[in-house]
């Protein structure tokens, strides 16, 4: 889920093959998908674009939306509510994760790391990519864990949701590169 800055509310609807959208008087819309499962659309209307079993979702603070892992790793629907491909070659974690920071970056939650996409630039900023659990208070790129939530506050600190352990742990944004 993720909540926009009107108080819309986006649910995905993994096996609907749909992202919907409840809006603060409580009607639910369909955001994107056509409920047919597929991956055509890309450069066309969200609304008439086909998904594939959706796992995360999250809007930046310019109102794109970012969907996680239907089958095109990222894709973005901008403020006209156009779908394009953002990072095909990201493949994201069961849970879906994915957040953006005040800056626009996209972080997403794969194969047991923390990837960033920042201006279509993919970098790794915490994780060996390894299962286990480890890595407290060593450097970020050492950590084992296994993604299966993540947020992103105003200070830029990326939070955790760590399977392994069962902890939510925190990436300070110190501990990474900028």
């Amino acid at each position: 889920m993720a909540v926009d800055s009107t108080a819309n509310v986006y649910v995905v609807d993994w096996l609907g093959h749909r992202v919907r959208k409840i809006h603060p008087a409580g009607v639910i819309a369909t955001f994107t998908g056509t409920g047919e499962p597929g991956s055509s659309g890309n450069g066309g209307l969200a609304t008439e674009t086909e998904l594939w079993r959706p796992k995360g979702v999250a809007e930046d603070r310019a109102g794109n939306v970012f969907i996680a892992g239907d089958g095109h790793g990222v894709r973005k629907v901008d403020t006209s509510g156009v779908i394009t491909g953002f990072a095909s070659d990201v493949h994201i974690s069961a849970g879906g994760a994915l957040a953006t920071d005040a800056l626009g970056r996209v972080y997403a939650g794969g194969d047991r790391q923390i990837l960033r996409i920042d201006n279509g630039e993919m970098s790794i900023v915490a994780g060996t990519g390894e299962d286990g659990y480890s890595g407290d208070s060593g450097p970020a790129l050492s950590a084992r864990f296994s993604v299966v939530g993540i947020a992103v506050d105003r200070f830029g600190n990326v939070w955790i949701a760590d399977h392994n352990s069962r902890r939510i742990r925190v990436l300070r944004r110190q501990d990474r590169r900028p």
